[in-house]
């Protein structure tokens, strides 16, 4: 059936629940974000380039779309398990605290911090609450706020789809009001009350934490499930689902170009994402390369910071396209590898583990 996301187009021997589609979503995401941070590490001085290079950070709202699509659709398909909720959150809590425990004690050791003056933050970063304090949301783990947003939607996850069951408007709605409630009124409210904080941040800090923070990124991962329940049914959107879509869309866009706030523009871009998932997964999109990249693009988001540090000291040029290409081709290429030796050595096991404890195909 076209453009039915609920079935596998094809499937690997030993994880026969992937879908290539999200898996190449995966890869253009962890793209994007080496990108991003190779070009500030590494700028070409070509302005337009680096602006689009710059956009590469949103490869993460797109990882978020794949997240929740990827769990609305393991959901369906394991309908029927004696003990749903539990196993997800064991499988979601083995997929992704072991690698960041072991992320946290890597970074932790590489920045000869004393345990005295970092206990909050390793204490915080290890309960993956760190994504709710300024003071330690990025503060171990280079990206680690990502981490705490995806932990924080598992949280309700299982809430949300037996309440809403296969209804996607839902979705959809609670999305836009979370938007108009966080945008308009608790992040004022948060600006207002950081900002006379003895602590201290900066503005930049706090415009950045606000930025980050999981209410400002849950409508993405509804969106996420919106759009799932929507391929499910090989449909498009209603008429009464485009106008909703297509108000949010103007009202985003005009409201950030007339104030000149970027963050009320935000939903515009993660619309613009939606649309482009929507459109990759309807069309069954394959690519091999970013296929592979995917299917490792964890590991590869955890140890990326780190190799292109490394990389990035030891190129002969700290400047220009040709230094730029050269960096990701390293970075990539260096990140896949390690990413391969840890699903080896830690993920492969981790995931037999995982089937022992809650039946096959983990996630």
């Amino acid at each position: 059936m076209p453009g039915d996301a609920s079935r596998p187009d094809q499937r690997r021997t030993d994880e026969p629940s992937r879908l290539p589609s999200l898996d190449l979503l995966r890869g253009l995401s962890i793209l994007g974000v080496i990108a991003v941070h190779t070009a500030a590490a590494i700028p070409t001085g070509i302005g337009p380039l680096d602006s689009v290079l710059a956009a590469g950070r949103f490869g993460v709202q797109l990882f978020f779309f794949v997240s929740a699509y990827t769990m609305c659709y393991m959901w369906q398909k394991r309908q029927g398990e004696a003990t749903p909720v539990r196993n997800f959150y064991l499988r979601r809590f083995l997929r992704i605290a072991p690698l960041f425990w072991l992320a946290i004690a890597f970074y932790f050791a590489l920045s000869k911090q004393t345990l005295a003056a970092s206990w909050t933050q390793l204490l915080l970063s290890s309960s993956f609450l760190h994504g709710f304090f300024p003071q330690a949301i990025n503060a171990i783990v280079p990206g680690g706020w990502s981490i705490a947003v995806e932990m924080s939607f598992y949280a309700f996850f299982p809430l949300l789809i037996i309440r809403f069951s296969k209804r996607r408007q839902p979705y959809l709605l609670l999305a836009i009001a979370i938007w108009i409630l966080y945008t308009f009124v608790v992040r004022s409210l948060l600006l207002s009350l950081l900002s006379s904080s003895a602590i201290g941040h900066s503005p930049a800090a706090i415009r950045e934490f606000l930025y980050l923070i999981f209410p400002n990124q849950a409508p993405v991962f509804l969106l996420g499930c919106y759009l799932y329940h929507l391929l499910a049914a090989c449909q498009f959107p209603s008429r009464f689902e485009q106008l909703l879509l297509g108000c949010w869309l103007a009202f985003s866009l005009a409201a950030g170009l007339i104030s000149g706030e970027g963050h009320l523009g935000f939903a515009a871009v993660y619309l613009g994402l939606a649309a482009a998932v929507y459109a990759t997964v309807r069309a069954r999109a394959q690519l091999a390369p970013l296929q592979a990249l995917g299917r490792q693009s964890y590991a590869i988001y955890l140890s990326h910071f780190w190799i292109l540090a490394v990389v990035a000291e030891r190129l002969p040029c700290h400047r220009g396209l040709d230094c730029l290409a050269v960096a990701m081709i390293l970075t990539t290429s260096l990140s896949y590898g390690v990413a391969l030796l840890i699903h080896r050595l830690i993920e492969a096991p981790i995931n037999r583990f995982t089937r022992q404890l809650t039946g096959p195909n983990p996630s």
